[in-house]
């Protein structure tokens, strides 16, 4: 993000504009062991018109995937999920999300983002 992010002034300024998230499991633009059902018309919607940007954009594993039914969010990066270590491991509700320490160069921090 730091490429995208310093040009245009910092993180703030960027994430005004442009929030990426990418779908854990899935491979360049489809395919692959992943959460690929979502909705991100909607989300999109929300922010264009009532400005309240996404910070994460739910997703549930297909029929043909090898977890049916699985939910997974997608978070605008920095933020990520990781294992919450609480109720149903196959539920996006069970994961916490974090933030990459240095806008995603390593480590994490947990934080109460939705």
């Amino acid at each position: 993000a730091a490429p995208i992010a310093r040009p245009l002034g910092g993180e703030a300024e960027t994430t005004e504009i442009a929030r990426p998230s990418l779908v854990p499991g899935m491979n360049h633009c489809s395919g692959g062991p992943s959460t690929d059902d979502f909705d991100v018309l909607t989300p999109l919607a929300d922010w264009v018109e009532r400005g309240r940007a996404p910070e994460r954009i739910g997703g549930r594993a297909g029929a043909a995937m090898p977890w049916p039914g699985r939910t997974r969010p997608s978070c605008s990066f920095p933020r990520r999920a990781r294992n919450g270590s609480h109720g149903n491991p196959e539920t996006a509700d069970s994961l916490a999300v974090s933030i990459m320490a240095g806008g995603g160069t390593g480590g994490h921090r947990t934080t109460s983002a939705p």
